[in-house]
């Protein structure tokens, strides 16, 4: 019976799981960028200059981190550390993965840099 293929569902669910996870560092950089520019938005609007430089170091450090572990989980899913016991190579999804959380850090650094170096209000 179709509705009872549980090789099939597991199937969709994994492709599911990889679409995610390859996504996942840019929308933790989306979300930092978001949070850095919105907040210091809202802050600079309220008075609060002060708070500007910590908001954006701790939106920072919490954004690497996120992507930090991204980055470990893909290269321990790769096979390039540690080989599969069965021989067989890790899907592609694995790199993707980490290069693109790697590349997504890149930005997340850069976006906190120029953050943190412009005036926080004018």
């Amino acid at each position: 019976m179709w509705f009872g293929n549980e090789a099939m569902m597991k199937g969709e669910t994994d492709t599911i799981f990889d679409f995610v996870s390859v996504l996942a560092g840019p929308l933790i950089w989306f979300a930092h960028f978001f949070l850095v520019y919105g907040a210091q938005s809202v802050l600079c609007t309220f008075d609060r200059a002060a708070a500007v430089p910590w908001m954006i170091f701790v939106a920072t450090v919490l954004a690497l981190g996120s992507v930090a572990w991204l980055v470990i989980d893909g290269v321990r899913r790769s096979d390039r550390l540690i080989p599969r016991p069965d021989g067989e190579h890790q899907d592609f999804m694995a790199y993707l993965k980490y290069a693109i959380a790697f590349a997504s850090g890149i930005s997340i650094v850069w976006v906190g840099a120029t953050a943190a170096v412009l005036p926080s209000c004018n």
